[in-house]
């Protein structure tokens, strides 16, 4: 693919050889873009386009086009936390004269992407002039798709032939995984395919979608639905079908969100006429009257609906139940008998689990985007400037102020303690009550006029970063039946040091000590020094808690990471 610029205006390609220009695949990473040379002809294939450089040739590409619509990165491990259905690397691999520099690369790349696309001469810069398409199959990495001409060709080529090609490779972690899943991706061999008809070749999606119904108790900005919904978001759209089953509530934000992605949005106004007629339903009666489809697999993203439930009704149905809101050694008195799998989010939910549903437990980690939450100090600034905090020191409060667990009456306590120490704090809480807690949020609504409290509601999910941005440090009060905390997991993310309560899973992202702090009491004194010990923590150590608590989730608890555990676990389920 030739393309670039001609004094800063892009031009078009001359031909595609491997892309049919009337199919768009999902996820497009142009690597080592230099200044976009690619951009104009690969956004016309993709959903979305990412292109990764460094730093200077991101400016540069910024300084030609104000184009907002493609993703720069400058940060490998950033990229690495990704999937792409075609990494292209055009007049990149020449260049790389290290070794061991591209095959870091190469494996990062395989780690990625279902197919690496190489525009290339034939030969790497450096002394000893590798052949390039040997060395990528070389590292076992990678197996030989097609190209503008056959693999012993490729391979064969020396220096001297200035032999320019233009290669396909297929992922063999991407080819081992469908294999062990049963997945066609439908994109025919190379040794089937004669040369003459490579231009009419395009990444196709199988005909046969898994059709996953969500069924929710509602569609808010709580954790169940948040995570439901980052799930839908990621899941490959050209395996999976959504849709999410609800009612709805006068807090249904996502809705919109929802049905930008293509989601089919179902609401059920009350849900308690519907679980009477569960007879009805399951026969499929209220799927057929409200226009959906039988859903090959059902998923319960709180186990407090499921559980409401006729699970003999269930049992007809592949269904996936997720725990959210945990009480500890009750869990095992709930009926999973006839669940395909129970996911658990945190590692004390599995131990309490696994005893007695075996490997129907299965551990899959809540995860947190890493691209949306991240931290700056410019955006610190801009994100108090837009919320009019003008206090050196903010701690954030997150979630839903009228949920018993969140312990709303124990953050008061810990704002006035702090309120009699100094003067130079401003709490800033995000979070709501429910519809029918009118006078609870009316009281609230009178207390934080009184107390150094900025309190914004009806947050959509997609906005809170913002929120983080703004913090120096959250405070979380959740009793023990908190599941893996949503907040504490954005915090760590967002370069924000996280001071909690010991509720389920905490321990499990809260290093106490190294990336932030876990009171184990309800003393509102404990709290508070813990608090102003952050606040007034030395800058160096500060720099160093907010390092280790985002490294903490990039290695643990990575969105990408999940999603493949539950397209995986899916995967599974439909062969059983």
């Amino acid at each position: 693919m030739i393309t670039g610029y001609k004094q800063g205006v892009p031009f078009a390609p001359h031909n595609y050889i491997f892309f049919n220009p009337n199919y768009r695949v999902s996820r497009i990473l142009d690597f080592g873009h230099g200044v976009g040379r690619n951009f104009p002809a690969l956004q016309k294939l993709c959903d979305e386009l990412v292109g990764y450089d460094i730093p200077e040739m991101n400016a540069a590409y910024r300084r030609l086009s104000d184009s907002q619509e493609i993703t720069l990165i400058d940060n490998w491990q950033l990229v690495h936390e990704q999937h792409f259905d075609v990494v292209v690397a055009n007049l990149v691999f020449q260049h790389m004269s290290n070794e061991d520099t591209l095959n870091y690369f190469l494996k990062g790349i395989a780690d990625i992407c279902d197919y690496l696309y190489v525009s290339t001469r034939s030969w790497r810069d450096g002394p000893e002039q590798q052949n390039i398409a040997q060395t990528i199959t070389s590292t076992g990495l990678f197996s030989f798709e097609r190209g503008s001409v056959e693999e012993n060709t490729a391979v064969a080529a020396t220096p001297a032939s200035e032999a320019h090609f233009e290669l396909l490779f297929r992922s063999k972690k991407a080819e081992n995984w469908r294999k062990q899943n049963s997945i066609a991706f439908n994109l025919p061999h190379s040794s089937n395919m004669p040369n003459q008809d490579l231009k009419t070749i395009s990444w196709k999606r199988s005909n046969t979608l898994t059709r996953i119904v969500i069924i929710e108790s509602g569609l808010n900005i709580g954790g169940a639905e948040w995570f439901s919904t980052l799930l839908t978001k990621h899941l490959d759209s050209k395996k999976f079908e959504v849709i999410f089953f609800c009612y709805d509530t006068n807090r249904s934000k996502l809705r919109p969100y929802l049905e930008t992605l293509g989601v089919n949005v179902v609401s059920v106004h009350d849900f308690s006429r519907v679980i009477p007629s569960f007879d009805e339903w399951m026969n499929g009666t209220l799927f057929e009257m409200l226009g959906v489809a039988k859903p090959d697999i059902i998923l319960f993203p709180t186990q407090l609906l499921y559980d409401r439930l006729p699970k003999d009704k269930l049992s007809k149905y592949k269904f996936m139940v997720r725990i959210s809101t945990f009480f500890p050694q009750k869990m095992q008195k709930y009926d999973f008998n006839y669940a395909s799998r129970v996911m658990c989010c945190s590692v004390e939910q599995h131990d309490d689990l696994s005893p007695v549903w075996g490997e129907k437990a299965t551990l899959a980690p809540t995860g947190v985007d890493m691209l949306q939450f991240q931290f700056s100090e410019s955006k610190k600034r801009q994100a108090r400037q837009e919320l009019g905090i003008q206090s050196e020191n903010v701690v954030l409060f997150v979630g839903r102020l009228g949920a018993p667990k969140k312990r709303l009456w124990l953050f008061q306590k810990i704002v006035e303690r702090i309120k009699l120490e100094r003067q130079d704090v401003t709490f800033l809480v995000a979070g709501y009550f429910y519809h029918y807690q009118e006078s609870e949020k009316e009281a609230f609504l009178n207390y934080s006029k009184n107390e150094p409290i900025v309190w914004v509601d009806d947050i959509p999910p997609w906005d809170m970063q913002k929120y983080y941005s703004a913090a120096d440090t959250l405070v979380s009060t959740s009793d023990i039946t908190e599941g893996l905390s949503n907040t504490a997991l954005q915090a760590l993310a967002s370069g924000v040091i996280p001071v909690t309560s010991l509720s389920s899973g905490m321990a499990e992202l809260v290093i106490h000590g190294e990336n932030g702090f876990i009171v184990d009491s309800v003393n509102p004194s404990k709290f508070s020094e813990a608090i102003c010990g952050v606040l007034d923590m030395p800058e160096g150590d500060r720099l160093a808690m907010q390092q280790s608590g985002r490294q903490h989730i990039l290695e643990n608890f990575n969105l990408s990471d999940t999603v493949n555990q539950y397209q995986q676990v899916i995967c599974e389920i439909m062969q059983e």
